[in-house]
């Protein structure tokens, strides 16, 4: 909150406040007055009496204004001491000794509103007010006639002295009102900063989570976009344009950037030599790709933000944008400060992240490639059963991590097979009992191998490779029917016996594209979950092409 608006919500509770003690004075006059006609006792003349009943409708004058606040504004208060003054005023006309108390008391109002003008204005209407009743109190009840008498010497020593005290006190008080007036202010704006470093900062850890979890460029380009529009908007809350781009690539090696624009678009910034050309409205940048710094750097000015992400001396990343501000301020550079740490960790954990995936499935390759040489082909079904569970993430819409984690998973669930005799795998005639024992133990053998692997993948794996042979009806491996068997050991069930039917083995020849998809469409509520098969039949163009990309191939000697 602005300490303007937090100085407008106080001058708003000390009107209410001085009001209600005004009203509660007046009700005193009103019964003095209610007693003095009922003659319980008696004012010493008959001006005091008329003075209290004017006395007290002024002071009932800011209980009624108080209720049209929002239509008086800020000269509320200025109306509730004028009134305060007016009414002090006439009481010292009468009781003099208690004039210096009188006079002050609205000062003593004044100084709740912490405001140095309405201060001044108090401190001279108040002067006015106290040499006005002393003049009143000497020349006695016959106010009509004041012009006729002559200043003494005693009345103006007397309204001499009692200046000088209220002076002095006024000093004081003005004093006073000046330094809280400004520790009230450096404490709002002290309060403002706070709230906007924290909003600013809210605003980063929100999107902090889904930064980390970026698993592409265009993906961390748009959220860190994001962020920045978002931490602008929160520091003025009236939302300016930004125009610009971000630009990621996972690597030095990389030779182009992936950049995303204000309005979402994604745009492909190839590297031309040593530099990158960047076009904002009608201006031109030209971005140095190899500078000799290792630290990243960030500007800002009411006009540009800049950002700059260095990986061995190499720009990986870069935000250009054009913003516009009312002002720089130290909160915006302390928040930026704490973003750019947070998108170059996150850029660096995106980078590692694509590795280790890289690692991981060129890994998993290697071993279910081994587990497929065992038998007559090329590994050519691991390929193409993860291409067949990549179009299955994509049509129950997985996110990008869930989707890849299950493509890599997928590859593995014949891995049990490495461990099953290749006398039985390669048999070309029909397996004995015992030995159609042995080959369905492979789901429980590759369960094992996985079963103290950490991780999302290794997790899917080990299901995969457990039920991956099991059937809607449950007359599979295990048992296990309906939907018992996890959700992607369906899909792997149809993906697996399309691409069986597809391929070639020692023990069958391949099926006729029109048949493969027969039966699995026949095998629907089956062998298979219904659900898979129509997801299948929507996307079998996909599968084709697959099939066509990826042939088998015969072993050579």
């Amino acid at each position: 909150m602005e300490y303007r608006e937090m100085f407008g919500e106080n001058d708003q509770k000390v009107n209410r406040l001085i009001a209600n003690m005004l009203r509660m004075i007046t009700y005193a006059f009103l019964l003095i007055i209610i007693l003095s006609y009922s003659q319980a006792f008696e004012l010493k003349n008959s001006v005091l009496e008329t003075d209290l009943c004017i006395v007290s409708f002024i002071l009932l004058i800011p209980t009624l204004i108080v209720n049209l606040s929002d239509y008086l504004k800020n000269s509320v208060k200025y109306m509730i001491i004028t009134c305060s003054i007016m009414a002090c005023g006439l009481v010292m006309c009468h009781f003099m000794k208690y004039t210096f108390i009188l006079a002050t008391l609205p000062l003593a109002f004044a100084t709740l509103y912490f405001d140095k003008k309405l201060g001044v204005y108090t401190v001279v209407m108040g002067g006015i007010s106290l040499i006005w009743a002393n003049v009143i109190n000497y020349v006695g009840s016959d106010r009509f006639f004041i012009g006729q008498f002559e200043l003494s010497g005693e009345l103006l020593q007397e309204i001499g002295l009692k200046i000088i005290q209220y002076s002095f006190f006024s000093m004081i008080v003005l004093y006073l009102t000046q330094r809280s007036n400004r520790l009230v202010e450096r404490a709002a704006s002290d309060a403002g900063e706070l709230k906007r470093n924290r909003d600013g900062l809210d605003v980063i850890v929100d999107y902090t989570d889904a930064l980390f979890c970026a698993r592409n460029n265009q993906e961390a380009a748009a959220i860190i976009l994001a962020i920045i529009k978002n931490l602008l908007h929160s520091l003025d809350n009236s939302p300016k344009p930004v125009e610009g781009y971000i630009g990621i690539r996972s690597s030095a090696n990389e030779k182009f950037f992936v950049g995303i624009n204000e309005k979402e678009e994604t745009k492909l910034f190839p590297i031309d030599k040593q530099q990158i050309a960047i076009t904002i409205g009608d201006r031109g940048y030209e971005l140095p790709i190899k500078e000799n710094q290792e630290s990243s750097t960030v500007f800002v000015n009411k006009n540009k933000l800049t950002m700059f992400f260095y990986s061995n001396q190499e720009l990986i990343a870069f935000v250009v944008l054009r913003i516009h501000l009312q002002q720089t301020e130290e909160v915006l550079n302390k928040l930026l400060r704490v973003l750019y740490r947070n998108i170059r960790l996150a850029i660096n954990n995106m980078k590692l992240t694509h590795d280790m995936y890289e690692t991981q499935e060129e890994l998993v390759r290697a071993f279910s490639e081994i587990s497929e040489s065992k038998s007559g082909q090329t590994g050519h079904h691991i390929k193409r059963v993860s291409e067949y569970m990549k179009i299955m993430a994509e049509a129950i819409q997985l996110d990008q991590v869930e989707k890849d984690s299950l493509v890599i998973a997928s590859m593995m669930h014949d891995i049990g097979k490495l461990l099953i005799p290749e006398q039985i795998l390669e048999k070309p005639g029909k397996l004995t009992v015992e030995e159609f024992e042995i080959i369905k133990n492979h789901v429980h053998l590759g369960y094992k191998l996985l079963e103290y692997s950490p991780g999302r993948i290794m997790e899917i794996a080990r299901v995969i490779a457990l039920q991956h042979h099991e059937k809607w009806d449950g007359t599979g491996y295990l048992g296990m029917q309906g939907e018992e068997i996890d959700y992607y050991s369906r899909i792997m069930a149809v993906v697996d016996v399309f691409d069986a039917l597809m391929s070639k083995r020692s023990y069958k020849e391949s099926w006729s594209v029109e048949e493969a998809y027969n039966e699995i469409v026949n095998q629907s509520g089956k062998h298979f979950d219904p659900q898979v098969v129509e997801l299948f039949k929507a996307h079998f163009s996909e599968f084709l092409e697959v099939v066509n990309h990826y042939p088998d191939c015969e072993k050579t000697a």
